[in-house]
């Protein structure tokens, strides 16, 4: 996590958030996503979480999101159609989106955020941490370039 962190407020997050902001597809949430940006370099990460989940769930075709079995084919079907440094991608950010979107069992404790805890008000935002908002940036820029 530190290194991470580290690589990230070494000059990684500007670029990080040039190419976000700069995508077109995600036009639509660019003040969203600029508030999120400001407010993670001014110390308040905690209320860019719900929003980045937002974003990164509204990112991808909504249906594939729908459902367990819908995010499974979506991930299955272009983890098979990718070769080389993107399939690690697909399967590197599928592996990221189990534990971020798995249904939300407030008795379950996870080393990430958990959408549906988040959004439905069952996580404590104390608890989460700068490298989470971060992870969810990244998580971001990796479906944007996956496209």
């Amino acid at each position: 996590d530190s290194f991470f962190e580290r690589y990230f407020e070494d000059g990684g997050l500007a670029t990080l958030r040039r190419d976000i902001l700069g995508d077109m597809n995600l036009l639509k949430w660019k003040l969203l996503l600029e508030q999120c940006f400001k407010n993670y370099e001014s110390g308040d990460f905690q209320i860019c979480i719900p929003s980045l989940i937002m974003v990164l769930e509204g990112s991808f075709n909504y249906t594939s999101f729908f459902s367990e079995g819908h995010r499974k084919k979506f991930f299955r079907q272009h983890v098979d159609e990718a070769v080389g440094f993107q399939k690690m991608m697909w399967v590197s950010l599928r592996a990221f989106c189990d534990v971020v979107f798995m249904p939300g069992d407030p008795r379950r404790s996870t080393d990430y955020p958990n959408r549906h805890k988040i959004m439905h008000g069952l996580e404590d935002p104390a608890k989460w941490k700068k490298v989470d908002c971060l992870r969810l940036f990244q998580a971001l820029d990796s479906t944007r370039r996956l496209k």
